[in-house]
């Protein structure tokens, strides 16, 4: 499949001002011939970032002290599971 887009200059730069920060980041390091083919930053790079250790220490917090199930829900959903996997092989 090929698209081709006939826009001027100002447009295209308008539509890239609009892009999220973790594509324009990608967009930039694709035109810069960054070899990484997803196109994301590399994670271990960025945790040690400054900017986002603060996330880094807010995310860790959250899996630290989020909720959890009890044995008595955990056995339930397995028992629920048990019960659609019967329901779904007859």
């Amino acid at each position: 499949m090929e698209l081709k887009v006939d826009i001027g200059f100002e447009e295209l730069l308008h539509a890239i001002q609009q892009l999220p920060e973790d594509q324009l980041t990608a967009l930039k390091d694709k035109l810069n011939g960054d070899k990484n083919p997803s196109g994301m930053a590399d994670l271990k790079n960025n945790a040690n970032d400054p900017k986002n250790s603060s996330n880094m220490d807010e995310l860790r917090a959250l899996l630290l002290t989020g909720p959890v199930f009890t044995k008595e829900q955990l056995k339930a959903i397995s028992d629920a599971r048990k019960q659609i996997n019967k329901w779904r092989t007859k």
